[in-house]
């Protein structure tokens, strides 16, 4: 099979249910923006639409061209990625804190792991495309 550079298996990104090749229906519009924290109105300049086409496909009045669908599908696989990495490392760090420090190489790597984690926060909060996801169900 061959993909073009927007065709993605969401599965092995953990998005079941996700067909990044599917058109988009009004529903499935607004339940990606209330995932990604993201209003109608703050969805236009996100997607590069004007705010009366944003407003249209939340709607139902126009079908969602199928760029904008997989636009807006990347950005919640990178949302979902990054609250899900967020998890391992705070997961990861809590079995490493309880199970003790072992020296120096562990404080390092929980060091690490906890700059990381502020990493993915701080994209989480200030996403680049404007947009403040959160940190998900844990939040």
């Amino acid at each position: 099979m061959q993909y073009d550079a927007l065709t993605y298996d969401a599965m092995t990104h953990n998005m079941p249910g996700m067909d990044f090749n599917a058109p988009m229906t009004a529903d499935e519009f607004r339940a990606a923006l209330a995932k990604l924290n993201c209003s109608v109105y703050a969805s236009a300049d996100v997607l590069g639409i004007s705010l009366r086409q944003a407003q249209r496909y939340a709607a139902g009045g126009d079908a969602i061209p199928m760029r904008t669908a997989k636009h807006l599908r990347i950005l919640l696989m990178h949302v979902h990625e990054n609250q899900d990495r967020r998890r391992q490392l705070l997961a990861e760090i809590s079995r490493r804190e309880a199970r003790g420090f072992t020296g120096v190489k562990d404080a390092n790597l929980l060091a690490d792991y906890r700059r990381q984690v502020r990493e993915l926060e701080t994209i989480l909060v200030n996403h680049p495309t404007g947009i403040s996801p959160g940190f998900g169900e844990d939040a």
